[in-house]
């Protein structure tokens, strides 16, 4: 054994040697970042550490976070060319945290990945294809801000993940992307996207309490059954500020659209594609829209739209 390594150690580093001298295969594998020196590009991070400087990486991932990492208020930046999808700060295991600092100019800034139960807080991801990229269940991802330049600053694939009190202000596609079942997403502000605030292509979902303005499509998007989209405020939409349908959607289940306020859309305040049936539509308030309501099923079908506020409707007689 060498100086200070404990008998488990030493077996997992002989076994690692042998699997690297296997067959004459060479296979570069992540250092452990040990507690005695500064973490460096390519560390992986077990126990809880702290960043002592900003870190310039050429690794992918530039970090692996096993443990609890607090990034200090420092910077961990990304150089490879674009072409690389360069992995930013990876979150592996399960119940890993990282926390304030900033992840910048990676091709996906923060992952969380592995079994998940992890938390991410207090940090600025700023991508190029997405700043936070929610891969696994369970997770908190709260109290951060979020860009990408090309693609969803947020995108959610995982199940059962708590999003909360993040801060958009620039996407060249959506603002978040929810691509897995039963996620709650609630107090985020989403600000000046390409694409829509938030895109919601799974089904049981929570999408309560947020704020959306100008976004570059429809505010909220819902292209399945069996959310709920509750009390969100949603301003300014290119598109419209709440779609039941569009693109590859798939009409099952019903949604609830609950206690929102849009206003000031370019298109339908609210609008319920043509098969989209048993949609619930309650106690919205929408005005100033170029349409506020609109249900585009024969006589609204089995949809109810009940004591919503507007000014117009169509068609008018199914629409309260």
């Amino acid at each position: 054994m060498q100086g200070g390594e404990t008998p488990r150690s030493c077996l997992i580093r002989l076994a690692l040697a042998g699997l690297v001298g296997l067959a004459g295969i060479a296979i570069a594998l992540p250092a452990k970042a040990d507690e005695d020196r500064p973490i460096q590009c390519g560390d992986v991070v077990f126990g809880a550490r702290q960043l002592d400087q900003d870190l310039a990486c050429e690794t992918s991932p530039a970090l692996t976070v096993l443990g609890d990492l607090d990034l200090n208020d420092f910077t961990v930046k990304c150089l490879l060319d674009e072409a690389a999808e360069q992995q930013g700060v990876v979150l592996a295991g399960h119940g890993a945290v990282v926390r304030n600092g900033t992840v910048e100019g990676c091709y996906r800034s923060v992952v969380l990945g592995g079994r998940g139960g992890h938390v991410v807080t207090q940090v600025a991801a700023n991508g190029i294809n997405r700043g936070i990229s929610v891969e696994s269940h369970g997770n908190r991802v709260a109290g951060n801000s979020a860009s990408s330049r090309d693609n969803d600053a947020i995108r959610v694939e995982g199940a059962g993940n708590f999003v909360s009190q993040n801060t958009i202000t620039s996407a060249g596609g959506d603002g978040i992307n929810v691509r897995g079942r039963r996620n709650v997403l609630t107090n985020n502000e989403v600000r000046n996207v390409g694409e829509e605030g938030f895109d919601i292509r799974e089904r049981f979902n929570e999408i309560v309490s947020n704020f959306i303005s100008n976004s570059g499509d429809d505010g909220v998007q819902v292209r399945t059954g069996d959310n709920r989209i509750a009390n969100n405020l949603i301003l300014n939409s290119k598109g419209r500020g709440i779609l039941i349908g569009g693109f590859e959607s798939q009409p099952v289940g019903s949604n609830d659209i609950i206690g929102n306020h849009v206003a000031y859309g370019e298109q339908e305040g609210i609008n319920v594609d043509a098969g989209f049936e048993r949609q619930r539509i309650f106690n919205n308030v929408s005005v100033n829209n170029a349409l506020d309501l609109r249900d585009q099923n024969p006589d609204c079908d089995d949809n109810l739209w009940v004591d919503n506020i507007f000014d117009t409707a169509e068609p008018a007689d199914c629409i309260d």
